[in-house]
């Protein structure tokens, strides 16, 4: 298993494992969506984002569609929330193509996803890890534009 792989698969466990009870005040949510371009073109449909905040554990994600565009949806007590609560996040970008962590059985977790059939980003790797992509977003109550030139 990649060393990004185990990165991941450790934060999805750590996420899981918090605490939370039914009817949870999230405070606000701020809905997110943007436009991701790579060199002032629009990137592959399909390309991941993920919005993290570490020390609450919200994570949520969206798909780029036509034009790049995407928006971030955020699953949380078996509910589906249009953005994420206010606060500030780091954010991650994929490419098309990326194994799907949470399509995974916890056997297939544990054996592993082989890195052969791994797609190769056409940006800056460093985008794909919330430590080095620089990728930083205060989410506010409300309509959040978050446009995100790579390059």
């Amino acid at each position: 298993m990649s060393v990004r792989m185990m990165s991941f698969v450790g934060c999805l466990l750590l996420l899981t494992s918090l605490p939370g009870c039914g009817g949870t005040d999230f405070g606000e949510i701020g809905k997110i969506s943007g436009t991701i371009t790579l060199n002032g073109e629009k990137i592959a449909t399909g390309t991941k984002v993920i919005f993290m905040k570490m020390d609450t554990g919200y994570a949520g994600f969206g798909f780029t569609k036509e034009e790049g565009k995407y928006s971030i949806e955020w699953h949380r007590e078996g509910k589906v929330f249009d953005g994420l609560p206010i606060g500030t996040y780091n954010v991650l970008v994929e490419p098309p193509g990326t194994v799907d962590v949470e399509s995974l059985s916890a056997d297939e977790m544990l054996a592993g996803v082989s890195n052969e059939a791994a797609p190769v980003p056409t940006f800056d790797k460093k985008y794909t890890q919330t430590a080095t992509s620089g990728l930083e977003f205060t989410i506010v109550a409300g309509d959040n534009v978050c446009d995100i030139p790579l390059k």
